[in-house]
């Protein structure tokens, strides 16, 4: 994972997608790695990545509006 936090933290958004994949697989409540999923899922969308913003519609999909609302205020969208 190393590689692509790397690549993630220069801005490719292949590997924020990919990351934010990654860190979802523990996902449930809100926790350090379902920030992280978030965060790193918006920021590949918000670069046109469409897997990206797939992903970010199914995250929200299964989230509550309260707590969608708290994870966009951790993102940097």
């Amino acid at each position: 994972m190393y590689y692509y936090e790397q690549l993630a933290q220069k801005g490719d958004a292949d590997a924020q997608n990919t990351l934010g994949v990654y860190h979802s697989y523990d996902w449930g409540p809100v926790t350090e790695d379902s920030i992280r999923t978030y965060a790193w899922i918006s920021l590949a969308a918000a670069q046109g990545h469409t897997l990206a913003a797939e992903n970010k519609l199914l995250l929200e999909t299964k989230m509550s509006s309260e707590v969608v609302s708290r994870q966009r205020k951790f993102s940097i969208l």
